[in-house]
């Protein structure tokens, strides 16, 4: 059904959800970390920045596979990179040293560029930076590790601290009530957060088998009438995402990098149709993010 052509009749089954969800969407009063909780954006930056030292360095002899996991302390509003570990691909026969040098660079300058932006964030190097921590990381992708259909869905969304729901988003197209629904409770929450309605939004949504939009079961953060009116300025139905999303979206960048890293998709400019875009914590805490690109652009 994704790659046609449809028999007579199909086509009007696409829009109806083929299976039942409970998809979870999530959004923080904070336009600089992209809305989302600062250890995924951070984990999301600093993986990103490390990627590009592959083609910045080639004498590292760096492949394309890596991950990076990072822990980050918020205390008053002020948030700090407390411990942080990459796993980059590496030839055998290249400098490691070399390496651990180029990644404490990378980290510094993404640390102060990102501290201009980011209210609160320090830019002091952790105590605790380990890169390829088990040894040698030379056989990458699918030969170094398997589970290519099954992709950590929390680096999908936001990380640990936010429950996501189940099923899998990448691999799947945006008809389907898994994927899409999980986009589409982000922007009731993301709508809730950008309006003032809520300094910190969770939304769940549920999905029937044959529904062409969901329930809303619940909303943390602000009130349930609130995210149902925010859900009436929106276009829910799977026809709408399943039309327009899938052909915006880089399909590769979103299993290398997440849904919500880039402002240019679709669902984070908050579109109501193809040509028309919407309108668009204290206390102690320690929070953790990852990031993986390993085995994603298979």
């Amino acid at each position: 059904m994704c790659l046609g052509p449809l028999a007579d009749g199909e086509a009007e089954f696409r829009e109806l959800s083929d299976d039942q969800a409970i998809c979870v969407g999530y959004a923080v009063d904070s336009p600089a970390t992209q809305y989302l909780p600062i250890e995924q954006f951070l984990a999301y930056r600093l993986a990103r920045r490390l990627h590009a030292l592959r083609l910045q360095y080639p004498a590292l002899q760096l492949g394309p596979d890596g991950k990076v996991i990072v822990a980050v302390s918020v205390d008053n509003g002020i948030a700090q990179l407390r411990e942080f570990s990459a796993s980059l691909q590496q030839k055998q026969i290249a400098d490691e040293i070399a390496l651990h040098r180029a990644v404490r660079v990378a980290l510094t300058e993404e640390l102060q560029q990102l501290a201009t932006t980011v209210k609160g964030l320090l830019t002091a190097l952790p105590e605790q930076l380990t890169v390829n921590g088990a040894g040698a990381f030379e056989v990458g992708g699918p030969e170094g590790d398997n589970g290519l259909s099954g992709k950590k869905l929390v680096m999908d969304a936001y990380g640990p601290r936010v429950p996501i729901g189940g099923g899998a988003w990448s691999g799947k197209d945006f008809f389907k009530a898994d994927r899409a629904g999980g986009l589409h409770a982000r922007r009731i929450a993301k709508l809730l957060v950008m309006t003032g309605l809520a300094k910190e939004a969770t939304v769940t949504l549920g999905w029937r088998p044959g529904d062409t939009t969901p329930q809303i079961f619940s909303c943390e953060g602000a009130s349930l009438e609130a995210a149902r009116r925010c859900a009436a300025l929106l276009n829910f139905t799977l026809a709408f995402s399943g039309e327009h999303w899938g052909r915006t979206a880089a399909l590769q960048e979103l299993a290398r990098w997440g849904h919500y890293t880039d402002a240019r998709h679709w669902w984070e400019r908050m579109g109501f149709s193809a040509d028309q875009p919407a309108y668009i914590a204290s206390g102690q805490q320690q929070q953790v993010g990852q990031a993986d690109c390993t085995k994603n652009s298979a």
